[in-house]
């Protein structure tokens, strides 16, 4: 594994690990005497902040590069955890949250980028896999720990996410300069027909923006899991704890499951993964309208589970393969954009469905699934088989060159 691979992936691990603020959010404001109303605001607010934190991160690597732009988010979470608690009152807790939010939400796309320019293409999927394993046992120690300072000691809880954001950015100084070089472009051609190119790049890639939308889309119906689902598990007469098993057993299964699942996957054209994986997310919402049973719960936590390994990855390899040198953060960061704002989007729209009628959320996955599947697969065969002019680059070689010095 090349070494900033490896440097991105553990400070990645450090940071979420000391990731209390993303989880602890709504408790650290109750602690403060805010009311629900009050709480609920805040939390739309820091919602939004951290999805434009996922689609602006990708543009600002792609002018500063990815090792300044990684320690930039680390060390503004850092600053700003510290600054949370020492300012206590209502609207300063929402603005520095939600600044907080989007230096959190911006790291993965610009990680991504890193990933994108240092792996080895025939094993770039694997390392996604890899780098999303990393994050997600950095999560759940994260939450274990979080939860257990908390209990006796809220008030300093933020303290411990400043302090693990600090290491975090300390281990990134070690990241290469070469990687910037990659991440600006380089090559012939006058400056201006240069900047041209790089702006235009993603935007005149409507085949790509498609398939990022439709991944955003894939996302709403996958973060259902976390608004209609857990009310139809306890309305069926099974309780909080069924729920929290079937959490447990998707963390599982994506910890120990994702890197092996990449290792037949990346043999696999990725528009069939992407289309399967997508098929498999949407059946396992579907399901659900058969009516919760110990059968269906099964079947559906194996299915919206084996469609989230193959997803992500795939959709970041997807990028990765897409984007022209120059702009791999803002293709990264246009995908962790949608996709932010589909897992935020996702359990609000789920509960609302569920409201109107207990098995219209379910159904209107498996409508919507049919457009997501034929719509992913068509888009990623088309954007991979035939790929544009905006992202035509005589200088391919020269960042070659450079990516491969990345990675020495």
């Amino acid at each position: 594994m090349p070494t900033p691979i490896l440097i991105v992936a553990a400070s990645a691990f450090l940071n979420r690990v000391g990731g209390f603020f993303a989880i602890f959010l709504a408790l650290i404001l109750a602690s403060r005497g805010f009311g629900p109303g009050q709480i609920t605001t805040a939390l739309a607010v820091v919602a939004g902040a951290g999805i434009a934190g996922a689609g602006l991160s990708g543009w600002t690597a792609d002018r500063m590069g990815p090792r300044r732009t990684l320690a930039l988010c680390t060390l503004s979470t850092a600053v700003l955890s510290l600054a949370l608690t020492a300012f206590t009152g209502f609207t300063a807790s929402v603005i520095l949250a939600a600044l907080l939010s989007m230096a959190v939400q911006g790291f993965t796309p610009v990680a991504q980028a890193v990933i994108s320019i240092t792996a080895p293409e025939d094993r770039r999927l694997t390392m996604f896999a890899g780098f999303r394993t990393t994050f997600n046992v950095g999560a759940a120690l994260g939450g274990l720990l979080g939860g257990l300072w908390a209990e006796s000691h809220m008030d300093t809880l933020l303290l411990g996410n400043a302090i693990a954001a600090f290491a975090s950015t300390l281990m990134l100084l070690a990241l290469p300069s070469t990687l910037r070089e990659r991440a600006s472009g380089s090559g012939s051609g006058t400056a201006g027909h240069r900047e041209k190119r790089e702006k235009r790049a993603l935007s005149g890639d409507p085949v790509f923006m498609a398939f990022c939308v439709l991944s955003g889309i894939t996302a709403v119906v996958y973060s259902m899991h976390l608004g209609p689902l857990p009310l139809a598990v306890t309305d069926a007469g099974y309780g909080a704890r069924t729920y929290g098993v079937m959490l447990t057993a998707n963390a599982v299964m994506v910890m120990c499951c994702e890197v092996p699942v990449s290792l037949v996957m990346r043999r696999i054209p990725s528009h069939v993964v992407a289309a399967l994986g997508s098929a498999c997310v949407v059946s396992g919402m579907t399901v659900l309208a058969f009516g919760p049973n110990w059968t269906v719960i099964i079947v559906s936590v194996v299915l919206w589970t084996t469609g989230e390994m193959l997803v992500a990855p795939t959709a970041s390899e997807i990028s990765a393969k897409a984007a022209p040198p120059g702009a791999v953060g803002r293709y990264q960061s246009f995908l962790g954009f949608c996709q932010t704002a589909g897992m935020s989007v996702g359990p609000a729209l789920g509960v609302f469905l569920y409201g109107v009628h207990a098995d219209l959320p379910w159904w209107s996955a498996g409508v919507a699934g049919v457009g997501i599947v034929a719509g992913t697969y068509f888009l990623v065969r088309a954007r991979l088989s035939h790929p544009s002019t905006a992202t035509a680059d005589p200088d391919t070689t020269d960042a070659a060159r450079i990516a491969r010095g990345a990675t020495e």
